[in-house]
């Protein structure tokens, strides 16, 4: 009989060791407030049990480091500011647009140089150069539509636009001399480019800089479609004596009505978003992602080094032009980073984001480990520390919140769950603004091997908090927890 109870010890012993978990939970993180959220866990000294350091670091925030857009609008309704120079201006219904309303824009000739003309009222010739970018779509009607620069004075423009007829090209109104053919009642076309695979019916994404030099106004021009496909590319230059810094950026129609979503300008290319700090721990290959406020993936890519750049030509104010998500993967795909953008503002082309990381420290010996997650709408996810059962052996683990001996504040949002070495995850303690709205992992899940690890997901609502979280790892002989044991685990958590 002796044997066999040292055996049923052994086991138990086992057992006990096996357990050290994992926390999941999705809430929102504001990339312009961010902390750091760092926390402690103190494991009871088992040995027949190992924990070891997670490869990857946990991910705990993204905030916007600079914006580079002057003015943005999603044209979700209607301007109530600009100004117009003949035509009819309205806002869609909201399955009109490109995503949501757009803006229709109906000429009537009445407008300068027989177009119509809605134009954004603040006067930018201060500005040497600029990009500018608008998506747009034909309704009726054969002619062009796209973007037109009024000078100071309103009376002379020109125009970056889409022609009927196939075309990308660029305008002047008033500019060049002498008047004479190709110009005519003021007009001179000074470039032209076919557009691939033209079709009426599609939106189109028109993406303009400008830059005025002491001797010219030099027009550099790339038409997309909404697949990011460059369609068109031209450039063009004014060298009259009567070039123009541009003053005020419009929309513009000529013989045409037309559909227009996506309207930005900005002082820095507007194509794409760039995100620096990227881990590159224990390898290179984590994936960013960006989806609209709708649930649409607008892009993902895969950093190769320590930034991505990643295209939104699709949409470059993102979704309806208001809040929008931000993920970041592992390598492996599993999730590390969920940041949210609060509904007053919006995810747009040009902006430059900074990722915050850190390791985590496991003490193997004393059973510590020291992370940090996030604040606000930051909600970090990723593994803690790995768990490793001996050769041979098979464990049925859950976690069970001691409640009687944690310290919960309200501000505490806490998700704790376990992952096997065949992927399989336990159920999960919920802790919601302080709330505990499920106290244990149960049913088991079966742990071996080399591969098992704790996850994590929280945050806190506030800055300058600490919580206590007194956890009971359950480790069992069977599914039928016949033979368990019990080991404590106290978290603690706070901002630094």
């Amino acid at each position: 009989m002796l044997p066999n109870m040292r055996t049923v010890i052994v086991l138990v012993i086992l057992v006990a060791a096996v357990l050290v978990s994992s926390l999941s939970f999705l809430v929102y993180a504001s990339i312009f407030t961010y902390r750091w959220v760092s926390g402690q866990v103190n494991v009871a000294g088992i040995r027949l049990v190992d924990i070891a350091s997670h490869l990857y670091p946990l991910c705990t925030g993204v905030a916007r480091a600079s914006r580079s857009t002057v003015y943005y609008t999603d044209f979700e309704s209607l301007p109530s500011n600009w100004f117009s120079s003949g035509g009819s201006w309205s806002i869609t219904a909201a399955n009109q647009g490109f995503k949501g309303s757009a803006l229709q824009g109906i000429d009537d000739g009445r407008g300068l140089g027989e177009a119509s003309h809605y134009c954004y009222p603040v006067d930018l010739s201060q500005y040497t150069s600029l990009w500018i970018s608008v998506k747009t779509r034909w309704s009726s009607g054969g002619g062009w539509y796209g973007i037109s620069l009024f000078n100071i004075d309103k009376n002379r423009f020109y125009t970056i636009e889409v022609y009927t007829g196939g075309t990308a090209e660029v305008w002047s109104w008033n500019v060049e001399e002498p008047y004479r053919p190709p110009q005519q009642d003021g007009w001179r076309r000074l470039s032209r480019e076919g557009i691939s695979n033209y079709n009426r019916s599609n939106w189109y994404v028109i993406v303009a800089n400008y830059i005025v030099t002491s001797t010219s106004v030099n027009f550099y021009v790339q038409v997309y479609d909404t697949g990011g496909r460059q369609v068109a590319s031209l450039s063009a230059q004014s060298r009259s004596r009567n070039r123009f810094k541009p003053a005020y950026i419009c929309i513009e129609i000529n013989d045409v009505t037309a559909l227009f979503d996506d309207f930005i300008i900005s002082i820095t290319n507007s194509k794409v978003i760039v995100f620096n700090n990227i881990p590159t721990t224990p390898t290179t290959g984590y994936k960013v992602s960006i989806y609209d406020n709708l649930g649409n993936l607008v892009n993902l890519t895969t950093a190769t080094d320590n930034a991505v750049t990643l295209s939104v030509i699709s949409d470059i104010v993102v979704g309806t032009g208001t809040d929008g998500k931000i993920l970041i993967y592992y390598p492996n795909n599993m999730l590390c980073l969920i940041g949210a953008v609060p509904s007053s503002d919006a995810i747009l082309g040009g902006d430059i984001y900074y990722v915050y990381w850190r390791d985590v420290y496991v003490d193997p010996i004393n059973r510590d480990v020291q992370l940090y997650i996030g604040y606000g709408l930051n909600i970090t996810i990723g593994p803690v520390f790995n768990i490793s059962i001996y050769p041979g052996n098979t464990m049925y683990v859950y976690l069970e919140l001691d409640t009687a001996n944690s310290d919960i504040p309200g501000t505490l949002n806490l998700n704790i769950s376990l992952f096997n070495a065949l992927g399989t995850q336990s159920n999960k303690i919920r802790i919601i603004d302080g709330f505990v709205q499920r106290s244990n992992t149960l049913p088991t899940i079966m742990l071996y091997g080399l591969n098992n690890y704790v996850v994590i997901e929280g945050f806190f609502t506030q800055p300058q908090q600490t919580a206590t979280i007194r956890l009971n790892i359950v480790a069992c002989s069977s599914p039928t927890l016949a033979v368990c044991t019990i080991t404590s685990v106290t978290m603690y958590l706070s901002m630094v």
